[in-house]
């Protein structure tokens, strides 16, 4: 049996990571992690996705500087990225 040759198409490829399907996907999850990370400690955090150049990128952060040092003290983002999955 010979070897089967693959050629990925590097346009339609991006085009894909970055299509609004895979932004809502990766928004699900980001908010998943939020609402674990919102249940730990006193921080409040924000889901965001924006494209990118090449795919579509997820964040949770924080929103003041309370968060930052709830995050800091708890590791509370750390702690709640398995809710992503």
């Amino acid at each position: 049996m010979g070897r089967a040759k693959v050629r990925m198409n590097g346009a339609g490829a991006r085009e894909i990571m970055n299509s609004a399907e895979v932004q809502a996907e990766l928004l699900s999850r980001a908010e998943a992690i939020k609402a674990k990370a919102d249940s730990i400690g006193s921080g409040e955090y924000v889901a965001d996705v924006r494209p990118g150049r090449t795919r579509a990128h997820a964040m949770v952060k924080t929103t003041d500087a309370r968060s930052a040092a709830s995050n800091a003290k708890h590791n509370t983002l750390l702690k709640s990225i398995d809710a992503g999955r």
